[in-house]
């Protein structure tokens, strides 16, 4: 009786915070696109302006999570390449650039990897747009990580075979 209880319970407490998290995620887009106009209003392309406000920035909303400590949701513009994204995450985690990282896309609850982004700098996010949905997870993980998961594969497969 109390497993249903908890239960009971979790579930309405996750489901607030997903409303609280949509409404944050939807004031924080509000407040870019607040930035950006008065950006180009401050700078005297009121002229220009309207054509410019039409055309919606593409973002997508995507969790960065870094040691399983740090999970910030973050706004993403669609254009920017792997490299500019790499760039960003460093200043937001910290992470100094002589230290390789890669980016591991996790599924929206965390459980699953669906794919990895690959070397290839120029690419935008764009390019995943079949693959990448908002509220998706982008673990950063550096070389020890990588090196402990390619471990435990070769492990698990010697004790397979």
């Amino acid at each position: 009786m109390l497993k249903i209880v908890m239960n009971d319970y979790r579930k309405k407490h996750e489901q607030k915070m997903i409303s609280i998290v949509d409404e944050l995620v939807k004031t924080r887009r509000e407040l870019q696109e607040i930035r950006e106009k008065l950006h180009l209003l401050q700078s005297g392309h009121s002229s220009s302006s309207k054509a410019i406000f039409s055309m919606p920035v593409p973002t997508i909303s995507l969790f960065v999570q870094y040691n399983g400590l740090f999970n910030e949701l973050c706004d993403i513009l669609q254009t920017i390449t792997i490299k500019e994204l790499l760039i960003k995450l460093r200043q937001l985690t910290g992470i100094p650039f002589d230290h390789p990282i890669y980016i591991r896309v996790l599924s929206v609850d965390g459980l699953k990897t669906l794919f990895f982004l690959d070397n290839n700098l120029d690419r935008t996010l764009a390019f995943y747009n079949d693959k990448l949905k908002p509220r998706m997870i982008l673990s950063i993980e550096d070389d020890n990580e990588m090196n402990d998961i390619q471990n435990q594969h070769q492990r698990t497969y010697e004790s397979d075979v």
